[in-house]
């Protein structure tokens, strides 16, 4: 059972890259980023950035330039929780093959990159207070994970680290028992026997999903305790961008319902007091809109 709600908190990019923003409770068009494919959508200090296919990605300011950014961030760009920074990692197939991993400043549109490495071994994880954690997978299952703040040399972190909550700097660590989840001040929480979840922005609890009948399973890592709860038919709870569930808060997660009956339609889950609310996207958003991930702070 879902009440109506209110329109995405930013906006979103419609099926033809038309991104539309919301104004004084009404949807305005901000511009129309021209690719084929478009990968995922940030609001940012500057404007929005939308990673599309084609090489670099567009950040369409507020009053609707656009503008491409200096670097190709790949089609799994991150940013930070307060929106000034971007990050992700440039890759060249063919005979000589190369990635690199790049910073970018939203701000001051300073560009910052790490020398390139010729082996495509290299993803960016996410950022925390200015620094980008990205992982290193050689050709096997092992991985190492490290710390790179710009002007220094990257710093191997002792644990490889498989989630990094960008808000509280939370990480899910490998440990010899198994993924063990830490806060930021280094202190032991929960070690989970499973591949872990995602971070709740915040670093309190990790969720994941259940797809025969969608549900969200969450893992408060203070107590230990387990809850399920059963989402609308027909919510996707993929983890591949652009159609997966993106936090529009620290409270409250949104997911796309695309094939509703009448129109394209957004669930928004208020995780303390549970309830669900819809709201039904304009005619403009067209074939497969996907929501702006808005700024956490």
């Amino acid at each position: 059972m879902t009440v109506s709600g209110a329109p995405p908190r930013v906006g979103f990019v419609a099926g033809d890259g038309t991104v539309v923003v919301w104004r004084a409770g009404e949807p305005v068009v901000l511009g129309r980023v021209e690719s084929d494919h478009r990968y995922r959508a940030f609001e940012t200090r500057a404007g929005i950035y939308v990673a599309a296919s084609g090489g670099r990605g567009h950040l369409m300011t507020w009053d609707g330039a656009t503008r491409r950014l200096p670097v190709d961030l790949g089609f799994r760009p991150v940013r930070s929780a307060d929106g000034r920074y971007l990050a992700g990692v440039q890759m060249r197939t063919g005979r000589r093959p190369w990635d690199q991993v790049h910073l970018f400043d939203v701000t001051t549109e300073e560009l910052r990159s790490l020398p390139k490495s010729g082996n495509l071994t290299r993803h960016v994880l996410d950022i925390h207070d200015g620094a980008v954690h990205f992982f290193t997978r050689p050709g096997g299952g092992t991985f190492t994970t490290s710390r790179w703040v710009p002007g220094r040399e990257p710093l191997e972190l002792a644990s490889p680290v498989h989630r990094l909550d960008p808000l509280s700097g939370a990480t899910v660590r490998e440990e010899a028992e198994g993924p063990t989840a830490f806060t930021a001040s280094g202190e032991r929480r929960q070690t989970m026997g499973t591949p872990p979840g995602r971070f709740v922005p915040g670093g309190a609890s990790v969720y994941s999903f259940r797809h025969n009948g969608p549900t969200v399973v969450l893992l408060d890592l203070a107590t230990g305790t387990t809850t399920e709860h059963p989402l609308p038919a027909g919510c996707e709870v993929g983890e591949t961008p652009p159609f997966a569930p993106i936090w529009e808060t620290p409270e409250t997660l949104v997911f796309s319902q695309p094939h509703h009956v009448s129109t394209h339609r957004i669930i928004r889950w208020h995780l303390r007091s549970g309830v669900f609310e819809h709201f039904d996207v304009p005619e403009i958003a067209g074939y497969r809109p996907f929501p702006i991930e808005p700024m956490l702070t």
